[in-house]
């Protein structure tokens, strides 16, 4: 939706101007709240807040992977990296929702996974944030040629 969108366009202008991680982390801990607000409401407005939120987090991610992969290794095996990292992040998409579906069926609620979700989504802020500088490459070298030089 329009969130995902706003993410994806925001992302991209935050990131080049603050460092990556710390956007990430941001976007997280926005999803995590937003999750949060799913289990704790039925107001229509929060709901509108919440699912913002997740909106805004998912569009973040995509534009994200692509950034850090090539901030922190260059380009000499971009491709296969992001293959790796995006492939990571189409599975959790496909198991998900079905694992959600699979949970709900069995328990009659999603209350637990509406806890565990927002925690996963902390941690990643928290892992995310301890990246640290970029390596070589992220000023548009290719770590070859900065290993070379």
């Amino acid at each position: 939706g329009v969130g995902l969108l706003v993410g994806r366009l925001l992302t991209g202008l935050l990131i080049d101007k603050i460092h990556a991680p710390l956007v990430a982390s941001v976007f997280f801990v926005g999803g995590a709240v937003g999750v949060f607000l799913l289990r704790g409401t039925h107001d229509y407005a929060a709901l509108l807040v919440a699912t913002t939120l997740i909106g805004l987090t998912i569009g973040a991610e995509g534009d994200l992977i692509s950034y850090l992969v090539r901030s922190y290794f260059g380009l000499a095996s971009f491709g296969s990296l992001f293959g790796i990292a995006f492939s990571g992040y189409g599975l959790g998409a496909v198991i998900g929702p079905i694992g959600l579906g699979a949970w709900f069926d069995r328990h009659g609620s999603y209350d637990v996974p509406l806890l565990i979700l927002p925690c996963m989504l902390l941690a990643a802020a928290a892992l995310v944030l301890s990246l640290g500088r970029y390596r070589a490459g992220a000023k548009g070298q290719d770590v070859t040629a900065v290993a070379s030089a």
